[in-house]
């Protein structure tokens, strides 16, 4: 009986280290980045180690971004993994006589993807670090943050040209929701702080919030007809840095032809 209790105490422990080290895993310790501005890096999988993966294609051919993800490293089977690009599309069906008629009189439904918004792609991937701008003409690149954060989604202007009723749209602009402080003082910067909503130029700078910083973003809404974007985000009340249950949840709406700070509209 005892040596089970033994058994049963190192099992809770090691599961417990490793939950703690997963944890680490999803988004950034601050040890981490410590480590790498003081250029201390003695363990490879405790290294903030970044790696880009595609690049993306903007509406302005002068410019383009990188995405940029953290090397995870799984301790269970010793390898070194990273996210991948995951594209946020609306779908729809429509009947299409030009590429679904089946030739027997009838046509069949085709399924077609828009853009995230009008004008606007939306990407996400599981510990994007950073995104990297890039600038043909003056061949001069910069990263969006000067620190390494997670990012949320990012929203950049697509390649294809876009409509809204039936008139050309385009973006020139940038917008990432991020979390880019441990706002709770865990120790990490993951899903548990406030997550901000920042506006770029077409240049990757002049960064701006969307939002008010006490504020964490969760989820939004497009409105067609005025060409803006409704924000929901939870009110940091308390000031404590935590989003928790009985906080109140605030609406923003933001222009898309040109964002600013948002107008609250509840």
């Amino acid at each position: 009986m005892r040596i089970i209790f033994i058994s049963l105490i190192f099992l809770n422990l090691l599961s417990s280290c490793n939950n703690n080290d997963l944890k680490k895993q999803n988004g950034i310790s601050l040890d981490q980045i410590e480590s790498e501005e003081n250029g201390n890096l003695t363990q490879a999988k405790k290294e903030l180690r970044t790696r880009p993966s595609n690049v993306l294609l903007t509406g302005n051919t002068d410019h383009r971004l990188v995405t940029v993800y953290k090397i995870n490293y799984n301790t269970r089977t010793e390898a070194y993994y990273t996210g991948t690009n995951n594209f946020l599309r609306d779908y729809s069906y429509s009947y299409d006589d030009d590429d679904a008629y089946d030739g027997y009189g009838s046509s069949t439904r085709v399924k077609k993807y828009q853009f995230f918004m009008p004008g606007i792609e939306a990407v996400s991937g599981y510990n994007m670090m950073n995104v990297s701008h890039y600038d043909f003409k003056t061949k001069e690149k910069n990263n969006l943050f000067e620190k390494p954060v997670l990012v949320n989604t990012l929203y950049y202007p697509c390649l294809k040209q876009d409509s809204l009723k039936g008139q050309p749209i385009n973006r020139d602009y940038y917008m990432v929701s991020v979390f880019d402080e441990d706002t709770n003082q865990d120790s990490l910067i993951n899903r548990n702080d406030l997550r901000r909503f920042y506006h770029f130029d077409m240049d990757g700078l002049n960064k701006s919030p969307l939002v008010p910083l006490n504020y964490s973003v969760m989820s939004s809404e497009y409105d067609g007809e005025n060409d803006v974007m409704y924000v929901f985000a939870k009110l940091d009340e308390n000031m404590n840095g935590k989003k928790e249950e009985e906080e109140p949840i605030h609406i923003f709406w933001l222009d898309l032809k040109s964002p600013k700070m948002g107008e609250r509209l509840y």
